[in-house]
């Protein structure tokens, strides 16, 4: 071999190297390039939309605080317990009803958001037809003169006359799976669905309605419950999620 000459061997290692300099360079430089774009979301949005969306919900906390003219010979506070009036217990969970309902998309009427009210209970069914709301749902507790008695139950309109055919089935169905939906979160006792022909605003109503009778506060347990704020956010859930099953398809 001449002196000068460099092995054809060691050329093409050296080639190999600057190759390898040359890619490592670039992919550095690229690194670099990318990490000075702006960042994007850290999350991407849902593309799903929102269950409820779409639907008009009115919620009505029963009773209130009526003005004294409107007082007749039934108490308009409704029951009351060792620990709060009735109609403070509604308007509780119904405030916690209508915060999951606006989470879940749905537009939510309420009745009333604090304990005056001047709303009867054939103008709060009005409310509701005006809205031509999806549901309607009434909250309300209960009381017996035996203490012993305990439990959830959700009333629903019989035959009336002014309520179709369809309203009542839609009623029946959003009660069924209402009072399905809050035994699994409470696991309260189970009264049943039953229906009611004697409730003004059952008989006024044109779109579906269902009562929920969240408890009975003449039942010294189940009334220490009901004041709980956690079980009051049960009540809440097991109702949100029965307005979606009977609501949504599929879900």
């Amino acid at each position: 071999m001449k002196s000068g000459c460099i092995p054809k061997k060691r050329i093409l290692t050296l080639l190999f190297l600057i190759g390898i300099i040359m890619l490592l360079g670039w992919l550095f430089f690229s690194g670099t390039s990318e990490s000075l774009k702006e960042p994007g979301p850290l999350y991407e949005k849902d593309p799903k939309p929102a269950p409820l969306d779409g639907y008009v919900i009115c919620v009505d906390p029963g009773h209130g605080i009526y003005p004294q003219e409107m007082r007749g010979a039934k108490n308009p506070e409704g029951t009351r317990g060792a620990f709060q009036a009735e109609h403070e217990l509604n308007l509780k969970v119904g405030l916690l009803l209508e915060e999951m309902l606006k989470d879940l998309g749905a537009q939510v009427a309420m009745t009333r958001t604090q304990a005056q009210t001047s709303l009867d209970n054939r103008q709060r069914a009005d409310f509701a037809n005006e809205l031509d709301a999806d549901l309607c749902v009434k909250l309300h507790a209960d009381s017996s003169p035996d203490p012993q008695i305990r439990g959830i139950s959700v009333l629903i309109p019989g035959s009336c006359a002014g309520n179709d055919k369809e309203m009542l089935q839609d009623s029946a169905a959003a009660g069924e799976i209402i009072l399905s939906q809050l035994l699994l979160s409470t696991g309260a006792e189970n009264l049943g669905l039953v229906e009611r022909t004697d409730l003004t605003g059952f008989y006024w109503s044109e779109v579906p309605v269902v009562l929920v009778e969240m408890g009975f506060m003449s039942h010294p347990q189940e009334d220490a419950l009901l004041q709980e704020p956690s079980y009051q956010r049960l009540l809440a859930r097991g109702i949100a999620d029965g307005i979606v099953r009977c609501l949504v398809k599929g879900v």
